[in-house]
């Protein structure tokens, strides 16, 4: 008799991302994963004792496969190069910005995550802010100010508005937004 075949954590994650970005994070559950995977949902709750668990755990992975698009050198400033990322991460995986940006995913469920998701930037922002001599309140305003635009923006492109700019033309306009926003706050 042949071994049963063996179901990692890793496996199941792999399932559940392809299957969010093919149907949405909305449609993901035990059953669809599943059957993704050719197997019983055992396997799954041997892994996870939940699927709140599950769910938390996949949070955290989306935002790790974002995270070298978000974290990305684009020559500027860290929230600058943050701001780009995160909008250019939304052009390439519009499901996932569905997810992340709490329309699906919300973040305030899962705190890891939602940590995870933005206390490297803020750290890179705080030590270039005491390099230069900038206040953290003023700082922790523009992170707030720069978030809400990302999010109004990449909204924007998952629902097809700004399908006409090229990628370059989304840098421009971030980075534009971001330095006006700087100076509003100064």
């Amino acid at each position: 008799m042949p071994p049963k075949p063996k179901f990692s954590k890793e496996m199941i994650l792999k399932a559940a991302l392809k299957l969010i970005e093919e149907q949405g994070y909305s449609s993901l559950s035990v059953h669809k994963i599943a059957e993704e995977m050719k197997c019983s949902t055992q396997p799954i709750y041997s892994n996870f004792k939940s699927f709140q668990k599950l769910k938390e755990q996949i949070a955290l992975e989306i935002y790790n496969d974002s995270k070298d698009f978000i974290e990305k050198d684009y020559g500027y400033s860290t929230i600058c190069n943050f701001a780009i990322g995160y909008t250019l991460t939304t052009r390439n995986n519009p499901r996932m910005f569905r997810a992340l940006s709490g329309t699906e995913i919300k973040l305030s469920e899962y705190p890891e995550a939602a940590a995870n998701m933005y206390l490297d930037v803020w750290e890179k922002m705080k030590k270039e802010a005491e390099i230069e001599g900038v206040d953290l309140d003023k700082l922790s305003k523009l992170f707030f100010h720069v978030l809400v635009y990302i999010q109004g923006f990449s909204h924007e492109i998952v629902r097809g508005v700004m399908d006409v700019l090229s990628e370059e033309e989304i840098i421009v306009a971030v980075r534009s937004a971001v330095e006006l926003l700087t100076k509003i706050l100064e």
